[in-house]
């Protein structure tokens, strides 16, 4: 098995335990629930049990996608080659990535959730390797508002404005 395949072998399994601890101990321990709820997605732990479910889904399909191709006997050239490609770059994004999230972490509440998730998510997919400005502008710009409208119009959560509170609210 080449070493990439190990590696997001690990990945994989990491996702799966912290998503199966997330929805079996940390969110029943850590989220307090009201005892009457209209709608199950007003509930405090919808969304964190929606992603803590999500990342276990994704960690079981990376084992399996691994498994498999272990299994089959398999293997791309494709894994060689972008390993040797992609392993210089790799300790840079991954340390990037942390940064981004403290940086979104200090600028969301002066700049608001839409532009500061717009930068963030641009960058993250910059960084990810994506380079066409047509997929860039418009992913990072609708998927931040639209997360915006929805929570603050339809699930009635306050969410920071920023800057552009003028423009939103």
């Amino acid at each position: 098995m080449l070493q990439e395949n190990r590696i997001h072998l690990i990945a994989g399994l990491v996702l799966l335990v912290l998503g199966v601890l997330g929805v079996a101990v940390l969110i029943p321990l850590g989220v307090d629930e009201p005892s009457q709820l209209q709608f199950a997605a007003l509930s405090p732990s919808y969304w964190p049990r929606i992603i803590c479910i999500s990342l276990s889904l994704f960690g079981a399909g990376i084992v399996a996608s691994i498994v498999l191709k272990r299994r089959s006997g398999k293997t791309d050239d494709r894994d060689v080659e972008s390993a040797a490609v992609g392993s210089d770059a790799t300790p840079f994004r991954a340390l990037a990535a942390i940064v981004l999230l403290f940086v979104l972490y200090m600028v969301l509440e002066p700049l608001g959730f839409v532009l500061a998730g717009a930068l963030a998510l641009a960058a993250y997919m910059l960084l990810a390797g994506e380079r066409r400005p047509m997929i860039v502008a418009p992913v990072a710009v609708g998927v931040p508002l639209l997360l915006y409208l929805f929570f603050t119009k339809a699930a009635q959560v306050p969410i920071p404005a920023g800057v552009l509170e003028p423009i939103l609210v």
